[in-house]
């Protein structure tokens, strides 16, 4: 008879039973990292007001993807709103918030003053403002000859460089060159081919316009200024 040790020759092949395995123990969440959450984001808004309070920066949330890449929905940005007032003058590549002309409309197709004819732009703005504020790119200046090649822009006959535009080809993103009136602006979004802009409601005034963004705070990847 074979020890208890031993394998026994010509029998039958030992039968091993793995042991079970040890169950992971759950992951308690670092104390830090709840801490961290827990109050950098009270400690963020707080600061938030007290910058919206002492300074003329002020907070905006942006609510659709006309501005991607550049902003993306749920992004949180600073406008400076002394960058809206008398005095001061956008320069073209500069994003704004404004109100736009009453054609501009989130819940119906926007209007313009005169039919809007293929691959031409509205140059004359419905009477009126709305009331939402819109973050778009200025473009165009008074004056300035504008034309738009796959949603690209070619001013005074100069391509203009723009990393961040998305390159369009639908009716809107190919415009035959046009001039700005006097004392209005020319305005799109960086996201040109889903953008709700000048080209369908017209330029803006200088009235219009409510302050310059100059910085993103939220989310925390994206913190930096423009």
């Amino acid at each position: 008879m074979a020890r208890p040790d031993q394998l026994q020759v010509g029998g039958p092949p030992p039968t091993f039973v793995p042991a079970p395995a040890a169950k992971p123990k759950p992951k308690r969440p670092e104390r830090g990292k709840l801490w961290h959450a827990a109050t950098l984001i009270p400690f963020l808004a707080f600061s938030i007001a007290v910058i919206a309070v002492l300074t003329s920066l002020k907070p905006y949330r942006i609510i659709s993807g006309s501005m991607a890449p550049t902003a993306d929905v749920g992004q949180r940005v600073f406008a400076d709103h002394v960058g809206g007032g008398d005095g001061w003058n956008p320069k073209a590549g500069d994003i704004i918030v404004f109100k736009a002309p009453g054609g501009a409309r989130d819940d119906s197709p926007a209007e313009c003053a005169q039919a809007r004819q293929p691959h031409t732009a509205c140059l004359e703005a419905l009477q009126g403002r709305t009331d939402i504020s819109f973050v778009k790119r200025v473009v165009g200046l008074p004056g300035d000859r504008l034309r738009i090649v796959h949603g690209h822009v070619i001013r005074n006959g100069h391509v203009i460089d723009e990393p961040y535009a998305r390159t369009c080809d639908d009716e809107a993103c190919n415009i035959a060159e046009f001039s700005v009136p006097q004392g209005h602006y020319f305005v799109l979004g960086d996201n040109r081919g889903d953008s709700s802009d000048s080209r369908y409601w017209g330029p803006i005034t200088h009235d219009e316009i409510v302050g310059r963004i100059v910085a993103t705070y939220w989310p925390l990847s994206r913190i930096g200024t423009f």
